[in-house]
């Protein structure tokens, strides 16, 4: 689970953040499961032994306690830590995958991917973004955005599914990538974020991508425009998940 804080920068598996009472708190992914719902997930991140559509429900329930603390966060003029963010795509992707009957592990953030498919050993990353800025294009070319690969770095999922949120942390939206399939995303270099070299920037338009293009022709790569220009061939592909599980169909 990533939520996207930056194009080159995620939050990680833990974030720092300022508590409504003052009080900086360390949030990890292990604690926060842990506060929301011990029933959810054990210390060892497997699932317990649910049937898949309560399991769906508890996830589901678990997203919504989330997405009512960062509403009351947003009313106390406080951040959202981006780990939240996070965390809720993670949720609903899980919720996804037990409504449709796939079994699966959560995974921790050493193993470099977030969900396991327990028939078919696949490996899923999940990535969360709101719509953004970061000062990388005019400040009026907003998108959503996804770190797709690091430098240096070895990339240890099979899926990535790249989770787009609005303000509320509502309206999710879903594009699933196999890992093929993401790695064709043509390398990039900004200074403002030297870690990443691969990536995927997804505007609200096909006009706001061409002016991103206009002001910044090396950051927008022609895989980038390919799914702008076809996002909807990649939005809430789980068939492609589900293909690696048709006995369970």
């Amino acid at each position: 689970m990533v939520a996207e804080e930056t194009s080159g920068l995620s939050s990680g598996r833990r974030s720092a953040w300022q508590s409504p009472l003052g009080v900086t708190a360390l949030l990890t992914k292990e604690t926060a499961f842990s506060l929301l719902n011990k029933d959810i997930e054990t210390e060892e991140f497997r699932m317990v032994d649910y049937p898949l559509m309560h399991s769906h429900s508890k996830y589901l329930q678990a997203y919504r306690t989330i997405r009512k603390l960062a509403e009351l966060l947003r009313e106390l003029n406080e951040r959202v830590p981006t780990l939240l963010v996070g965390l809720c795509g993670e949720l609903l992707v899980k919720s996804k995958l037990a409504e449709s009957g796939m079994r699966f592990l959560s995974k921790s953030g050493q193993a470099g991917f977030d969900i396991e498919l327990k028939d078919s050993g696949k490996r899923i990353e999940v990535r969360s973004s709101l719509l953004k800025n970061e000062g990388i294009y005019p400040k009026d070319i907003m998108f959503y955005g996804w770190r797709i690969k690091d430098r240096d770095s070895e990339v240890k999922y099979d899926y990535l599914v790249c989770v787009a949120f609005d303000e509320e942390l509502t309206n999710p939206r879903f594009y699933i990538f196999t890992r093929d399939e993401a790695l064709q995303a043509g390398d990039v270099s900004i200074p403002r974020f030297k870690k990443v070299q691969k990536k995927l920037h997804l505007f609200r338009s096909v006009e706001e991508m061409e002016r991103a293009i206009k002001e910044r022709p090396k950051y927008v790569t022609e895989w980038e425009r390919y799914v702008n220009l076809n996002s909807g061939k990649y939005e809430d592909r789980w068939e492609i998940l589900k293909d690696e599980h048709s006995s369970n169909f």
